[in-house]
């Protein structure tokens, strides 16, 4: 079975805004350099950018000279393992450029700005060829605008890289880099989101691996198509958790009247579920227990944190919660 409500288009990011600020002043104050990414397979796409200097020691994009189409083909099936390697380049220029912070937000429609790096580089991207790594300044600066702590689940870590990415990979193309998407239809990408982290981090459940119950309920993990099949695998578990309006709280399904209280916490699985049947799967990372609303993962078009108001929507849109419970 199908999710009964899809996102069915791509989400293509728009032009992104970068800030560099210097530790001194270069020798000019108009340049070209470029964001450079490299795929699995060492294959390498590079966003050309302008920048001008906007006042003391801040320089700012004002242009891309050959246009974002780079940056928009990483959202189409197959390309989506290009976010994972990024540099900042030169590719010839003759002013170094001594930089102290650096600022690159991700621009999507209908999504606030995404800081995939806002982080002090201290770093001097030298004249002439020269690049160095975005990785790690990345991984921080993702880390710290989602509030995932260094102690956080891996789980809960590993989708936080991902934040700010858009796209899927083809089948097969995960065994180089552990993406989780692979899917080739966007209608399933929602279910994919979540199972694939699941199933990378093998992640448990009362004891066994999710992929375990997953099996149980009739289908693969790997392979989960529709957020129906994630419901199933955590019912088979007894882990499946609804939140119950009367009493403000989250009962375990296999006894609602006696309820088995739980909250949810971050890595935990997060379900809606419209009045045709399932819907939408997501990621937990917070639940605020006096507003009643959590904080998840969304994805794939872009990650990005999003808030839900769980009491407020079952209330007033007709609409239902459930929590998946896993084993952190």
């Amino acid at each position: 079975m199908g999710d009964k409500k899809k996102i069915s288009h791509v989400s293509y990011p728009k032009e992104p805004h970068l800030v560099l600020t210097m530790s001194r002043q270069p020798e000019h104050n108009n340049f070209t350099r470029y964001l450079s990414f490299k795929n699995h397979f060492g294959v390498w796409k590079r966003l050309a950018i302008a920048f001008e200097k906007k006042r003391d020691l801040i320089w700012e994009s004002s242009g891309f000279p050959k246009g974002i189409g780079v940056l928009r083909s990483f959202a189409d099936t197959g390309n989506r393992n290009y976010w994972d390697s990024m540099f900042l380049e030169n590719r010839g220029g003759r002013t170094a450029l001594p930089i102290k912070h650096l600022l690159i937000e991700m621009v999507y429609e209908n999504h606030g700005r995404i800081p995939i790096v806002d982080a002090d580089i201290n770093k001097t991207l030298r004249s002439g060829r020269h690049y160095f790594s975005l990785n790690n300044y990345a991984r921080i600066s993702r880390y710290k605008w989602a509030g995932v702590k260094k102690a956080a689940p891996w789980l809960v870590r590993r989708v936080a890289r991902d934040l700010g990415k858009s796209g899927s990979d083809g089948e097969g193309q995960d065994r180089y880099g552990k993406n989780p998407k692979y899917n080739a239809r966007v209608s399933h990408l929602c279910s994919e989101f979540a199972s694939w982290y699941y199933y990378e981090c093998k992640t448990k459940v009362a004891g066994h691996s999710l992929e375990y119950w997953s099996e149980k309920a009739g289908h693969l993990l790997r392979d989960v198509v529709a957020t129906q099949q994630m419901h199933d695998a955590f019912r088979k578990a007894k882990r499946l958790y609804y939140y119950k309006n009367t009493d403000r709280t989250w009962c375990n399904v296999e006894d609602l009247a006696k309820c088995n209280r739980y909250t949810p916490k971050a890595g935990d699985y997060l379900e809606r579920r419209g009045p045709a049947g399932a819907e939408h799967s997501m990621i937990m990372l917070r639940w605020d227990n006096t507003k009643k609303e959590a904080t998840v993962f969304n994805g794939p078009w872009p990650v990005t944190p999003r808030r839900v108001q769980v009491e407020y929507e079952e209330k007033k849109l007709d609409r239902n919660y459930f929590v998946g419970r896993v084993d952190f």
